[in-house]
């Protein structure tokens, strides 16, 4: 069975330096970059599964990069996690608004890291699925001109009997009443 490859961005040398170790002794190949351009050119060049990725790098910020590669096809599922110093609540929220799948902060323990790595690596092919699934509905609908969403239009041609011209308009109220105390037994 093939390795998972994982990118692993963070611009302190030390940081990349252990993540790799403690990735490869479970088994992960991994890649690095120092900042936020050479994680784009490393996601156009080497076929990674997951990305970790620092907030504060240089060039490009970390929700820069996310916020690129989330709109860019096929790397827009792949999982990433945010792995930061960063414990700000408004950046958590930024991160996740971002679409991170995971935003840890340092430090952290390494057994959740790791598990939450396999967690996110083996629900990674459904998500990449669901997005070709989409793509080919997408494709499908342009070539047929197939409206899938029905307008209010096409709802109201298709009205019950019960609301055609001349039937009453339902009260606001109808079917209720107000309960009186005596009524409860």
């Amino acid at each position: 069975m093939d390795r998972s490859k994982i990118l692993v961005v963070d611009d302190e040398p030390n940081i990349r330096k252990v993540i790799k170790a403690r990735l490869e002794a479970n088994d992960y190949e991994v890649v690095t970059a120092s900042d936020g351009e050479e994680a784009i050119a490393n996601v156009k060049t080497e076929d990674t599964d997951l990305i970790i990725l620092d907030v504060r790098i240089p060039k490009k910020d970390g929700f820069q990069v996310l916020e690129e590669l989330r709109s860019a096809e096929p790397v827009r599922w792949r999982p990433i996690i945010m792995l930061t110093a960063e414990s700000n609540p408004k950046d958590i929220f930024k991160g996740y608004q971002k679409e991170a799948d995971l935003y840890v902060v340092k430090p952290f323990e390494w057994e959740k890291l790791i598990s939450n790595v396999r967690v996110l690596l083996s629900v990674a092919p459904v998500h990449e699925n669901a997005s070709l699934i989409g793509q080919a509905i997408e494709k499908k609908r342009k070539q047929e001109d197939i409206e899938i969403y029905p307008t209010i239009t096409d709802v109201s041609k298709k009205r019950p009997a019960s609301f055609e011209e001349g039937t009453p308009p339902i009260s606001k109220n109808a079917g209720t009443r107000r309960l009186h105390p005596g009524e409860f037994k």
